[in-house]
């Protein structure tokens, strides 16, 4: 969360993309981001929430243009599942868990980023958002990508495989 802000800090005091950002969550460092959004007068460029309910969650994952998911490391993460079941983009950081959901070589869907460089990270928010050619390749991606690895049916699938290496 401490780097989305940083983005959207170093975003407005430089390049002022036309950006707005919506974090759900109620993650360990939510009240230090109600602080700097607060302090920096970002209320109007950051919508932050802490609780959701399942239909509010669904309908935000599709407002979405782009997804941006930083974190020092995770196994796996629903919330990038849900935004490729949306279709969205994703920009991520480059660790384990999530560098296997972001693809950059077949079928790309988004890209993966040291999530300190905030340079970088708007230069690709912007090539998304304004390259329509572009944005659509991902989104197909994004769909391709959560048909093939993250339904119900292919967990199965791909749990069973799991479990004969096994037996």
């Amino acid at each position: 969360f401490r780097s989305l802000i940083h983005l959207i800090k170093y975003n407005y005091e430089t390049l002022k993309l036309p950006l707005f950002l919506s974090i759900i969550g109620m993650g360990v460092d939510y009240r230090n981001i109600k602080m700097i959004i607060n302090k920096f007068n970002l209320e109007k460029y950051i919508k932050l929430k802490s609780i959701v309910s399942e239909n509010e969650l669904n309908k935000w994952n599709l407002d979405l243009s782009i997804y941006l998911h930083f974190s020092d490391g995770e196994t796996a993460s629903t919330s990038i599942i849900r935004a490729l079941r949306a279709g969205t983009p994703v920009i991520a950081s480059n660790v384990t868990g999530i560098k296997e959901m972001v693809r950059r070589k077949q079928h790309i869907n988004g890209y993966l980023v040291n999530d300190k460089n905030f340079h970088h990270i708007l230069n690709l928010i912007k090539q998304v958002a304004y390259n329509k050619k572009l944005y659509k390749e991902l989104s197909k991606n994004s769909l391709y990508i959560f048909k093939n690895n993250y339904t119900l049916k292919m967990s199965f699938i791909n749990y069973s495989k799991l479990i004969k290496l096994y037996e």
